[in-house]
């Protein structure tokens, strides 16, 4: 830690890295700073300075672990909504049964079984993304993506 601490680069890469994140997790897309004297004046006296700094150690979960944890977020979605259907739809129907499923309750006007389907085949769709593509290839898609974002 003291050495990434001592590199500059490594510094400014990781800072980086976590407005990337901050960014994705607040879902903005701008980053904004007061350099006026001015308005760093009226922005301090608007807006509370924290008193107590404190470090904290976060543990991070590696990305596989982040995957399985989606997986199975995205897994009880669909045993959810699969419940809530007349008559009861598994959690993990092939996205073809699902789109029949839809496409009878859709003709016999069960409008509520049609938008719970469509939930779930866009669930299927997405557990099945994350299912075949590589970890290299997320990972990657996500960086250039992320990138092509802020630049």
């Amino acid at each position: 830690m003291i050495e990434e601490l001592e590199n500059e680069e490594k510094r400014k890469r990781n800072a980086l890295g976590k407005l990337y994140e901050l960014c994705g997790t607040l879902n903005c897309f701008d980053i904004a700073t007061v350099t006026k004297e001015e308005y760093i004046e009226e922005l301090n006296k608007k807006v509370p300075r924290p008193v107590d700094d404190k470090i904290l150690i976060v543990q991070s979960m590696p990305f596989d672990q982040y995957l399985s944890k989606l997986k199975e977020v995205l897994e009880s979605l669909l045993e959810y909504i699969g419940s809530r259907c007349s008559p009861i739809i598994p959690a993990f129907t092939v996205e073809q049964k699902l789109v029949e499923s839809k496409q009878e309750a859709e003709k016999t006007n069960n409008f509520t079984n049609v938008i719970l389907i469509k939930y779930m085949i866009m669930f299927v769709k997405r557990f099945n993304a994350l299912s075949d593509l590589p970890l290299k290839s997320i990972m990657t898609d996500i960086i250039k993506k992320l990138d092509f974002f802020y630049k």
